[in-house]
């Protein structure tokens, strides 16, 4: 069974150790390729930015994802876990992360680390929104990037 974070102790735009939201967002992307979803629950469409679409290999794009293409980017053991999290949230109104592996085109798998929470929107049942990153290697590693 998935594990769901529903602390509401959480606000955004708080600071934090003298950090504002978008200082946060900036500092990981700078060492993370980050990407931004969502999925409205009434029509199971699925959107997402052109480094989700990047993260996932498949081509960005206005419109819905083609769900069938993105799901068989998913390694076949975790795909169920990934559906079980959007679930959840969809019924429950939760958060959750996960971590699961992305098909890559030479045929080798990459981990990513997925995070989603279900939103209201009016006159709907909400859509599960969320972001994805992937994961750096497992072992320490220095990585610098200058000051822009």
């Amino acid at each position: 069974m998935l594990q769901a974070n529903l602390r509401e102790d959480i606000q955004f735009g708080e600071e934090t150790f003298g950090l504002m939201e978008p200082d946060i967002v900036r500092l990981f992307t700078t060492f993370n390729k980050v990407g931004f979803w969502r999925i409205d629950i009434d029509t199971g469409h699925g959107f997402c930015d052109a480094q989700a679409a990047e993260i996932f290999g498949m081509d960005a794009k206005d419109g819905p994802l083609d769900m069938v293409v993105l799901s068989s980017r998913i390694h076949p053991e975790d795909l169920a876990a990934v559906m079980e999290s959007h679930e959840m949230a969809a019924v429950e109104h939760c958060s959750f992360q996960k971590i699961h592996r992305v098909l890559l085109d030479d045929g080798r798998y990459k981990y990513i680390c997925c995070l989603g929470a279900w939103r209201a929107r009016p006159d709907s049942a909400g859509e599960i929104v969320g972001v994805m990153f992937d994961l750096p290697k497992h072992q320490c590693d220095l990585r610098i990037f200058p000051q822009a």
